[in-house]
């Protein structure tokens, strides 16, 4: 199984991952992430998106080895991640785009 966070219509740019990033902190404040969902926000940002097409296609056992975090730690992340709204930028630029996991 693998996390599909791919755009249809718009491409995940360095700057709309950056915006999404800069949410991250401002959303660990509030307690709504933890830091191990930070790790891993900023490993799909930045190590599993491709810089060509702005998709992040990766495997839950890639994500692991990158965030060195468990299988369920990552499932719970990325849970969190698309319940807590750093994607709705995203949702935003590119209305009707569904996140699938």
């Amino acid at each position: 199984m693998s996390v599909c966070m791919s755009m249809s219509v718009c491409k995940l740019t360095p700057a709309a991952a950056a915006a999404i990033a800069k949410r991250g902190p401002k959303l660990l404040r509030v307690c709504k992430l933890t830091h191990r969902d930070l790790a891993i926000l900023d490993c799909l940002l930045w190590s599993c998106r491709d810089p060509v097409t702005g998709a992040i296609v990766v495997s839950y056992t890639a994500l692991c080895r990158l965030a060195n975090a468990s299988r369920e730690a990552v499932a719970g992340a990325v849970r969190r991640l698309q319940a807590t709204g750093p994607w709705s930028c995203l949702r935003w630029c590119c209305p009707g785009v569904a996140l699938p996991l």
